[in-house]
């Protein structure tokens, strides 16, 4: 008598689509059990409901098994290929790095194919990816996928090459389930790739929207940058207000945020040259872009502050140099940080997640953002409870 079996193969969740093998065998039938005669092919299930699509990722087949035994044609995994998780022939590990990449490549059997240090340009990459594809499906594992990794992954999707992305926290643990305590490239490449043939579960997808996130990522980044940009230079022209005239620096240190007061500071710096402006010159300095300020109190109160001090402070014409540098950078960061988030928010409003995320309360474009560059590639919920759940710790 013969033992029902089946197998089920599947594929890290999201790299493609799940793939199944129901292996069927014949047994006689068993009064108690119910299972049908001999002669006809049985799975572990007793009932005649359908078991669903199984796949062969490589071939493209589909066929249909079910529990009494009756199949659709079609290929199925079980067939005599030399291909193995998901259909692939080849797993291609790469521990990438910024002037040269070791590269690692196993077939279905764990046999080494490739072991050896990879440059980081695009002839090199086409190389050893065309040779691997002699081989069969290549699948290509990275342990970054953007910076260093970025012209590797763009290579490979190049010439239609699978990619996937093991996390650098999981690798480091399969790592340790390896011989040896030795780190090197060669090393961490074989374990990336004995990851992809053997925990294919462990792996993370990268799809069509990590040209998006890419960007999101690349933006955000460089927002973040203007932001401490932007505190440094307004902490600087704090100092050298505080330094020629403190009275000025309480009035205005307020009001750097606004462009018109930049625009005011690089044309007068210095406490004699405001001076030397009239009530109607400063307002027509603030008009253009604080219009509100100009319209105000607020050109009045520098000339009343102004000829509160009649003392010239060593250096102030040093300063007043500063000042106006200072105030033009300024203004210019802070032109160019309004621009960014016009594009950030173009970008997030494309991606399928941002109307989830910023329907959260106390999310804003720059924490969505921020959330997808973290935890993008993990997000798959289709609600806000349920992206709340898949992320636990919002920034």
């Amino acid at each position: 008598m013969t033992i029902p079996v089946t197998f089920l193969v599947s594929l890290a969740e999201g790299l493609r689509p799940p793939a199944a093998a129901w292996l069927s065998f014949p047994c006689p039938r068993d009064p108690l059990s119910g299972v049908t005669a001999a002669g006809d092919q049985v799975t572990a299930d007793r009932d005649l409901a359908e078991l669903g699509p199984a796949r062969n990722v490589a071939a493209g087949a589909r066929s249909r098994t079910w529990s009494d035994g009756s199949t659709v044609p079609g290929v199925a995994l079980s067939d005599s290929s030399n291909t193995g998780s998901g259909g692939f022939a080849v797993f291609c590990g790469l521990d990438v790095g910024k002037g040269a990449h070791h590269a690692v490549a196993i077939d279905s059997a764990g046999r080494r194919l490739a072991d050896r240090p990879l440059p980081n340009d695009e002839a090199a990459l086409r190389t050893v990816f065309t040779e691997l594809g002699m081989h069969g499906p290549v699948l290509l594992v990275v342990d970054q996928v953007a910076a260093i990794g970025a012209l590797a992954v763009a290579v490979a999707r190049s010439m239609q090459v699978n990619v996937a992305y093991l996390p650098g926290l999981t690798m480091r643990r399969l790592a340790d389930l390896h011989p040896g305590e030795r780190k090197t490239d060669a090393r961490d490449a074989f374990v990336i790739a004995d990851a992809a043939r053997s925990l294919p579960h462990t792996l993370r997808q990268v799809d069509a929207d990590d040209k998006l996130l890419a960007e999101l990522t690349v933006l955000a980044g460089y927002d973040n940058d203007l932001a401490a940009e932007v505190t440094r230079l307004t902490n600087r022209l704090h100092d050298a207000l505080t330094h020629v005239h403190p009275a000025l620096e309480r009035l205005l240190g307020k009001h750097l945020d606004r462009v018109g007061v930049l625009d005011l500071l690089a044309a007068a710096p210095t406490p004699d040259q405001l001076r030397d402006l009239d009530q109607d010159s400063s307002a027509a300095l603030l008009r253009p872009r604080s219009r509100r300020l100009a319209a105000g109190a607020l050109p009045g109160q520098i000339l009343s502050v102004v000829d509160e001090q009649t003392v010239i402070i060593p250096g102030t014409d040093a300063f007043g140099r500063v000042i106006a540098g200072l105030g033009r950078q300024l203004r210019q960061v802070r032109d160019e940080r309004d621009s960014i988030a016009e594009r950030l928010e173009q970008r997030l409003e494309a991606h399928p997640l941002a109307e989830v995320l910023t329907s959260m309360p106390g999310i804003g474009v720059r924490t969505a953002i921020a959330v997808l560059v973290r935890d993008g590639d993990r997000m798959t919920g289709k609600s806000a409870a349920a992206l709340v759940a898949t992320t636990p710790a919002l920034p």
